[in-house]
């Protein structure tokens, strides 16, 4: 190649570029970029939605860690209180209880009941209670003097609680026995249902009558 072939060559090329930098000053000629095609955009938004994905997963994570540790502690609270919960464990017919001659001359039982949980304390009841009384005389065959019944509600109106001390009292009028007098005693049956815990409690206590004309 001669020299003057690499001056042509030269000068052509550095006319070109001359050229288009005197288009990019030229009114109304602009250099346009090309937009994003269709496929473009939607990549984006797949990386986009990706990106999102991969946040929730680890959050969604995060959640389920917090909530195993939320129910471990609940677990264990449960238990705590589980084991605080008193339960009823006695249900005892006291000594207190008697049949006195009530008004009209019919005879009726005062039945005090005393309830106690599991570390011999007492504590209110909820539950149904049914009573039966017996006359059993020296001769002769038993004398049935009353059956009754009570339900939740009025098992919890028959709390008293005072100077005597705290318990449930009850009072049960008496038939069978008016034709002549009772015994010293009578046989007084007791069957406790708890709501509670469902256990069924059982007493049976002699109780004393007052001025029996024995």
């Amino acid at each position: 190649m001669t020299t003057t072939s690499r001056f042509t060559l030269k000068s052509i090329v550095l006319g070109a570029l001359l050229g288009l930098m005197n288009l990019s000053f030229v009114p109304g000629c602009q250099v346009t970029l090309l937009k994003p095609t269709s496929e473009d955009t939607v990549r984006e938004r797949v990386a986009a939605v990706e990106k999102q994905n991969e946040q929730l997963v680890l959050e969604n994570a995060g959640l389920k860690a917090r909530l195993q540790e939320n129910e471990a502690s609940l677990t264990r609270d449960e238990a705590a209180i589980e084991a605080a919960m008193p339960r009823l464990s006695a249900l005892a017919i006291a000594s207190s209880s008697v049949v006195e001659e009530g008004a009209g001359g019919r005879r009726e039982l005062t039945l005090r009941l005393s309830p106690a949980d599991d570390r011999g304390r007492f504590m209110q009841i909820v539950g149904n209670l049914s009573v039966r009384v017996i006359a059993v005389p020296a001769d002769g065959p038993p004398i049935p003097l009353a059956v009754a019944r009570f339900d939740p509600l009025e098992v919890r109106e028959a709390w008293r609680g005072g100077v005597f001390g705290t318990g449930y009292v009850f009072q049960i009028p008496l038939s069978g026995g008016e034709a002549g007098p009772l015994p010293e005693t009578v046989d007084v049956v007791m069957n406790f249902t708890d709501a509670t815990t469902g256990i069924d409690l059982r007493d049976e206590q002699p109780v004393r009558v007052s001025d029996s004309g024995v």
